[in-house]
């Protein structure tokens, strides 16, 4: 939501077309109001549902792969990636990091290709290639 919001303001400053809320759509949103943020209208509704989410283990442990996309291969996750990976492991779940090198494609409105987090994807979902269980549906895919 906060990058969302961030977006907005910048068009804002920048003078470009789907930056009309600027700073104030965040009390736009908070008075009950719709936003348009990058050509989108953002219901108040979502927007509390964005700024409330978390994201909590399910209560069987199985297999987390997170995939962040960085600058740089190898970054390690931010203090509060590191938190939840934590969270995940205490009950449980067998996690790994993987720290993919990519464009921050979720801060631009512009289309942006992440080959190696394509090919990341395809790595942590290949044992599921040979998937004999129950349909994958019931698969616990996080």
């Amino acid at each position: 939501m906060q990058q969302l919001l961030r977006m907005d303001a910048a068009a804002a400053m920048m003078g470009k077309p789907g930056g009309g809320s600027g700073p104030n759509a965040k009390a736009k949103l908070a008075a009950g109001q719709v936003a348009e943020i990058a050509g989108y209208r953002l219901q108040p509704a979502m927007a509390q549902g964005l700024e409330a989410a978390t994201l909590r283990a399910p209560a069987q442990g199985r297999r987390l792969e997170w995939l962040d996309v960085a600058l740089q291969p190898d970054t390690l996750p931010s203090p509060a990636a590191q938190s939840v990976l934590q969270q995940w492991r205490s009950q449980g779940w067998a996690v790994r990091h993987h720290a993919v090198a990519g464009p921050a494609f979720w801060q631009t409105t512009e289309i942006e290709d992440a080959p190696d987090l394509v090919g990341a994807t395809l790595a942590a979902l290949q044992p599921l290639a040979s998937y004999t269980g129950p349909a994958l549906a019931d698969a616990e895919i996080v």
